[in-house]
């Protein structure tokens, strides 16, 4: 969308479409306006999206405040506010680029605005939060059609509240509110996708056809029914999840410090629930999709530690620094040890001391950032393993019908027997790699020294990568 080099996956090509390019187009909109304000550095296209995604990730702390403070009262969202900060999982993908987490924060400004509690329920609630709330839920929706699932359990909780369906009050809500901000959401994301693609393309229909309908994400691996419950959600909530179980309780019980948010944490912790259940019908399961469930819980969480401190007060103040130091120890293991080689790798390669021009990565495949990270740098071409699906649309498509043509990715292939595969590869070609990237995880010495040594390269770098892997980097040697 913006600049000259790039890499459309195979999630992009013709006869798959399985992504809208809302997202996409917001990060395209900042690469657009730092390049008409002339600060389109190197450094500022490889890391601005994150800094753009870390602020996204504070509007997102701020909706769960409001969340909180609507719920369960100003203590209520001081709380919630600091069980949210002091989230390792929402601090580690939130401000992520990822469409995922985009969802994230605007499920949570939607929620911050949602008529929840009773006062807030049927036709009589305040209509500029709900426009607001439908507002945000639907861009929830155009950056991440799947969100969509999520959202019925609310919309259908509260039109259950607008009882009797004939009053006037519920055609209002449909015809007045639902039914024009669902419309032009849909225009919208359908025009979208239209200027995306160049013609019409129905991303949510496409979604489903490969994903549900023909089960092409379960190649990327699955999990039992029960892993969302048994093990996701356990994780990414960790220490908060004993809160979590009393604050739902307790808004069962409908007794203790939260008996006046009764309703509205109950309607919460259901929509935890809710989301949990619907993920669990695919096959494919990750602890990402979990992500936009997060400020829900987090404010349940918040209402358990309410109901407790009246009773507990200091085992539950001992309790919340405990947690929060281990989330912190967690946090920052994984940010700033676990899987760390690609960030500096790539500002390596990008360096002009590096002289290289054209990077082949044997690493898992997407285990690297891309062309963003070497803007105007002298890399003039990139290559990694293809790990697309067996989907006959890609048979033609270069570079990505490895799967559908031989029955094996090209990852799988190497990994295999890397030697056989380099021999396979370079007998055909004659352009060689100027840096070849090689991950330590599956691939031995006696393999790395045959890189070396048939292509004339030597070890000219190491990024540690976890404790037991790194990724090598092979360059050309010098003349003698």
């Amino acid at each position: 969308l913006v600049g000259e080099r790039g890499h459309l996956t195979w999630e992009w090509q013709p006869g798959i479409r399985l992504r809208g390019w809302a997202h996409p187009a917001l990060f395209a909109a900042f690469y657009a306006a730092l390049r008409a304000v002339g600060l389109d550095s190197r450094w500022a296209v490889a890391y601005g999206p994150r800094m753009l995604q870390g602020a996204l990730a504070g509007l997102g702390d701020w909706a769960v405040f409001r969340l909180g403070a609507r719920t369960l009262g100003p203590r209520g969202a001081r709380v919630s506010l600091l069980v949210q900060a002091g989230s390792w999982f929402y601090a580690y993908a939130a401000v992520r680029p990822f469409s995922n987490s985009l969802e994230c924060v605007l499920s949570a400004l939607a929620l911050a605005f949602w008529p929840l509690g009773a006062g807030q329920v049927g036709p009589g609630a305040p209509r500029r939060d709900r426009r607001i709330a439908l507002g945000f839920a639907a861009a929830a929706v155009i950056a991440r059609p799947s969100a969509a699932l999520f959202w019925v359990f609310l919309g259908g909780a509260h039109l259950a509240s607008c009882r009797p369906f004939l009053q006037a009050g519920l055609r209002d809500l449909c015809i007045g509110d639902v039914l024009p901000i669902g419309l032009a959401s849909l225009a919208l994301m359908v025009a979208i996708d239209w200027l995306g693609y160049g013609e019409f393309t129905f991303v949510p229909f496409n979604f489903v056809r490969l994903n549900l309908l023909e089960g092409v994400s379960s190649e990327y691996g699955t999990h039992r029914w029960w892993w969302y419950f048994g093990e996701c959600f356990p994780t990414v909530l960790s220490g908060w999840l004993p809160l979590f179980l009393v604050g739902a309780a307790q808004s069962l019980r409908g007794g203790g410090a939260i008996r006046a948010a009764r309703r509205p944490v109950a309607t919460l912790a259901a929509f935890v629930c809710w989301g949990l259940a619907v993920m669990s019908l695919s096959a494919h399961k990750e602890l990402r999709f979990a992500l936009p469930l997060l400020p829900a819980a987090h404010v349940v969480a918040a209402a358990g530690y309410l109901a407790l401190e009246q009773r507990y007060s200091k085992l539950c103040r001992r309790f919340m620094v405990l947690v929060l130091a281990a989330h912190a120890v967690v946090g920052a293991f994984l940010a700033g040890f676990h899987q760390r080689a690609p960030a500096p790798l790539m500002d390596w390669l990008a360096d002009p001391a590096t002289n290289a021009t054209f990077v082949d990565f044997y690493t898992r495949c997407h285990a690297t950032p891309f062309f963003s990270h070497v803007h105007g740098t002298g890399v003039r071409r990139m290559r990694f393993l293809d790990c697309s699906p067996a989907v006959q649309a890609l048979l033609n498509v270069p570079g990505m019908g490895h799967s559908a043509r031989d029955g094996i990715e090209e990852e799988d292939r190497f990994f295999d027997d890397p030697v056989e595969f380099w021999t396979s590869r370079f007998a055909r070609e004659d352009d060689k790699p100027s840096h070849m990237v090689i991950t330590t995880e599956k691939v031995n010495d006696s393999a790395v020294a045959w890189a070396a040594q048939s292509l004339g390269m030597e070890l000219c770098a190491t990024f540690p990568h976890t404790f037991d892997d790194a990724f090598l980097v092979l360059c050309r040697a010098p003349a003698a």
